[in-house]
């Protein structure tokens, strides 16, 4: 019978600890579809709401400075309310909200939350900070 001394070895009888760092939903980017981006380029977006609740307000608000400042008369948004159309939550597969869709360019992805870290946001969706 081996046993294990490591600092991390839990004897036997013992639960583990939980693991109390945070998750992160990590998504992995497929290059190789990745289309191409120029200044041209329009970027589409689907935000999904829930009503006026103060998440999905700031999730909202960031996401038209963003485009604003990063994209301007280059974006479209669709803004889609679950209170008002709950089917389409079933349908699009959404069950947090704020959650914005990026739906082009390639590749299609999703960032849950209210956007406000503009930095990782601007990374992840692509975008080049002037």
């Amino acid at each position: 019978m081996t046993s294990d001394s490591s600092p991390s070895a839990v004897p036997r009888g013992v639960p583990a600890a939980p693991d109390l760092a945070p998750k992160q939903r990590v998504h992995t980017i497929d290059r190789a579809n990745r289309a191409t981006v120029t200044d041209a380029t329009v970027f589409r977006f689907r935000l999904y709401v829930a009503g006026d609740a103060q998440h999905s307000v700031e999730a909202l608000v960031n996401l038209y400075d963003i485009c604003r400042r990063l994209l301007p008369n280059r974006h479209e948004i669709e803004v889609v309310d679950l209170f008002l159309e709950p089917a389409r939550a079933v349908e699009d597969g959404v069950s947090v909200t704020p959650a914005l869709m990026k739906l082009s360019p390639a590749p299609v992805l999703t960032i849950l939350g209210t956007l406000n870290q503009t930095q990782i946001v601007v990374q992840t969706l692509g975008l080049r900070i002037p």
